[in-house]
């Protein structure tokens, strides 16, 4: 126990020398505060004393179940009365009678016997009703509220006996008794108890017992914070023994709530706002929620864990309550331990445990107090996470980054699969004109008539297209039942160049017995369409003798057929171009 020894010790004289004490749990009142001022309310009773318990918030539903919570006072009975002494050694007193005459009280005293002067009147201050004040579950003096601003004169005359488990105590009295290795305040007070037990048997019974026990659950939360110790379960294991009411307590604090109570909550954590750059998270309690939930800030106690349950990413958890119009009070939880609540809630003045704290700021509305805090928080984590708040980017700016790059990937592999398709396209088609198209021949400009007959053209590999529109009757092959066996070919010679190719087909077109027409004016030139890729050209038919001509016979090659041509490279694509005019058929002879 990290508390001084001799502090308990002079706690325990001290009590033990006084007979009227004034018992003020710390506000807002809690678990924790109630159970260990009524706990020691009932162990002075039981050793003679005369205590007092004064507290300035009002009992909070959750903990109006527990005993003796009706000789709490809201206020100091007698605290304030202003006494007027007289001597009576020279004078009996018969009658004591008062007048008020526009704003002047006359008291008038009758003797007896003898006279009363003004040298024996004398005036003091009630403060002398009590000989020592107790302090509960109080890390600040302020944390009295009102009763120690309307009583500051009273807090400085008489002392102060300060007993705390807060690690962030300001150690305000005269003797301060704070254990922070305690996990409750109820259960720092275990060894006051037992050490002010003189008379042999056991002081606490099932009440008593079942107070101090509401303290060690409430500030642990049921045994679930990380300030849960072993001597805590080895108390409260004591407390069961004794009696304490272990199930009421967690049906009354946890499981029971009044629906303006569950409104409350609501109308809050429907308000949280989450900060995920600097984990944190907080909402707000207004006047105007307490009106429309019918409700009062004591009922809140709690939702601040729901703020913590809500957002486990969060690290500082805050929520600020709105008490009057220039009042607001704030509470801290914070999630992790190198995360310091009560270091930031000494910010604005306040204190308690470094997971739990709390603080007021006076002044100030609620809107601006809200303002103020979480300014202060974000710098608060700001400095402890070494952000940088001019270069962080907003949540909302690394979404919609997010989305741009997204976008860019589905271009690029769009544009992939459009660029992947087109080249396949075209290397198909590339393949399909090496193969089969015509190869594309300069324009021949047109030759005057000549009677004469048009030889048989010599085969070749592959027949280019004449451009002209020549007026030659066309030449129809005979009917052939079955094709032909496919002649091996021989090896061709070098094929000619398309400069020797048109000046044979000149040459040939000027032996042509039938007048040629000149041609049109020439469109640009357009593939024909094609019979399906072949692998080797078939042999060429022995075309019909000419009307003028007497039969030829049939054609032989005068040189073995060439091989294929290698596929030329694939023609750019033309226009269209427009069909020739049809020609009269050919008679056959």
């Amino acid at each position: 126990m990290a508390v001084d020894p001799n502090a308990l010790q002079q706690v325990i004289d001290k009590l033990k020398s006084s007979q009227r004490i004034l018992i003020t749990p710390s506000s807002p009142a809690d678990g924790d505060s109630i159970g260990g001022a009524l706990s020691l309310y009932l162990i002075l009773r039981k050793l003679g004393k005369e205590p007092t318990v004064v507290m300035s918030d009002d009992i909070p539903e959750c903990f109006a179940f527990l005993p003796r919570t009706d000789e709490i006072h809201q206020e100091l009975e007698g605290i304030r009365d202003f006494v007027i002494t007289l001597d009576c050694k020279d004078a009996e007193v018969d009658t004591i009678k008062y007048q008020v005459e526009e704003g002047i009280v006359n008291i008038i005293v009758t003797p007896k016997t003898g006279r009363f002067r003004k040298e024996v009147v004398g005036f003091k201050d009630g403060v002398e009703k009590y000989d020592v004040i107790v302090t509960i579950d109080a890390g600040d003096i302020h944390q009295m509220r009102e009763l120690y601003d309307e009583n500051k004169e009273m807090f400085e005359q008489l002392p102060v006996i300060n007993i705390d488990h807060h690690a962030s105590n300001s150690h305000f009295g005269n003797i301060n008794y704070v254990d922070i290795e305690s996990s409750s305040t109820t259960q720092a007070m275990m060894p006051i108890i037992d050490a002010l037990n003189d008379t042999g048997t056991e002081m606490i019974d099932k009440d008593i017992a079942t107070l101090l026990l509401t303290g060690l659950i409430t500030d642990t939360g049921s045994f679930q914070h990380s300030n849960t110790t072993p001597e805590a379960f080895e108390v409260a294991s004591r407390l069961l023994d004794l009696g304490a009411e272990q199930q009421q307590i967690i049906k009354k604090v946890y499981k029971t709530k009044s629906l303006s109570t569950l409104k409350l909550w609501g109308k809050v954590l429907s308000k949280i706002q989450y900060d995920e750059e600097h984990r944190l998270v907080w909402s707000v309690i207004t006047t105007e929620d307490l009106l429309e939930t019918n409700s009062t800030t004591e009922e809140s106690n709690g939702i601040i864990d729901e703020l913590m349950t809500n957002a486990p990413g969060a690290e500082l958890v805050l929520l600020l309550k709105q008490k009057t119009d220039d009042l607001v009070s704030g509470s801290v939880r914070t999630n992790v331990d190198n995360v310091d609540g009560s270091a930031f809630a000494a910010i604005f003045g306040g204190g308690g445990h470094v997971r739990a704290a709390g603080f007021r700021i006076r002044g100030k509305g609620i809107e601006e107090a809200e303002s103020e805090v979480i300014a202060a928080a974000k710098k608060f984590q700001a400095e402890r996470l070494a952000l940088d708040p001019g270069a962080a980017p907003k949540m909302e700016e690394v979404v919609k980054e997010a989305e741009q790059v997204e976008i860019q990937k589905e271009t690029v592999k769009s544009e992939e699969v459009v660029d992947k398709l087109t080249r396949n396209f075209f290397e198909k088609e590339g393949e399909q004109v090496a193969v089969n198209e015509p190869v594309p021949v300069p324009v021949i400009a047109p030759v005057a008539p000549t009677p004469t007959t048009m030889p048989p053209i010599p085969p070749t590999p592959v027949t280019p297209p004449i451009t002209p529109t020549i007026s030659v009757p066309p030449v129809v092959p005979p009917t052939i039942p079955t094709p032909p066996p496919v002649v091996p070919q021989a090896p061709m010679p070098p094929e000619k160049t398309v400069e020797e190719k048109a000046k044979e087909v000149a040459e040939m077109v000027s032996q042509t017995p039938a007048p040629i027409v000149p041609p049109a004016p020439m469109a640009p030139i357009t593939p024909t369409p094609v019979p399906p890729p072949m692998p080797t050209p078939p042999p060429v038919v022995p075309l019909a003798p000419m009307p003028s001509a007497p039969p030829a016979p049939p054609i032989t090659p005068s040189a073995p057929p060439a091989p294929p041509a290698p596929p030329m490279p694939p023609a750019p694509p033309t226009p269209p171009m427009p069909p020739a005019p049809p020609t009269p058929p050919m008679p056959t002879v």
